[in-house]
């Protein structure tokens, strides 16, 4: 069966700034050590949520952005805490960004033990965390900008899979691939890394 879904390749680096264009709140799953939120902060988002299961690099961020009026910071599982954060964030049908990046990636995240244990298949595998994602979003703010990173272009499938779902709910979303480099090095340069879906 023929792919009918387009995806174009930028050949750039995603730019948090392009991101804000008309968009007030940032939402993050996945918060790690808190450079994705000083991104969105740097970016000029008026609020910024991020939401990471692991207590340690919850404790980080709270020392980090703990008393930045802009940053909401929640502990627990996306799949559990998504629709929370969008409840809370939802004042006056503001536009969306949606940053999906809470899959287990090594020990020092979190569900590293689980994925481990239960397997690909389980609720823990990375894809399996972003659909449960995206049907939350989808549910809730279909009109809303969407990353998901660590998708890294077309190699294993999944990139076509979101770029379906997120249609059916909003065929007017168009989608893209940006790639990535966080520390400056060129050997961590990775192209087409993240799938950035917009709604218009």
């Amino acid at each position: 069966m023929e792919n009918k879904i387009k995806i174009k390749s930028s050949k750039t680096l995603l730019d948090y700034r392009f991101l804000k264009q008309n968009n007030d709140i940032f939402i993050e799953t996945g918060s790690a050590a808190g450079d994705g939120i000083k991104r969105a902060l740097d970016a000029g988002f008026d609020s910024v949520c991020s939401i990471e299961a692991h207590a340690g690099w919850f404790e980080k961020c709270l020392e980090r952005f703990g008393k930045n009026t802009k940053v909401k910071l929640i502990y627990g599982k996306s799949t559990d805490k998504l629709k929370t954060a969008i409840e809370i964030l939802n004042i006056g049908n503001p536009n969306f960004v949606f940053y999906l990046d809470a899959h287990a990636s090594g020990e020092a995240s979190a569900s590293h033990k689980e994925l481990m244990e239960f397997g690909p298949d389980s609720e823990y595998s990375q894809d399996n965390i972003i659909k449960a994602e995206l049907d939350i979003i989808l549910a809730e703010k279909p009109n809303s900008v969407i990353v998901i990173d660590d998708v890294n272009g077309l190699d294993d499938g999944h990139a076509v899979e979101y770029c379906e779902k997120m249609l059916a709910a909003n065929p007017h979303f168009k989608f893209y691939f940006f790639d990535e480099n966080l520390s400056g090095k060129m050997e961590y340069y990775y192209e087409d890394k993240l799938l950035v879906a917009l709604p218009y």
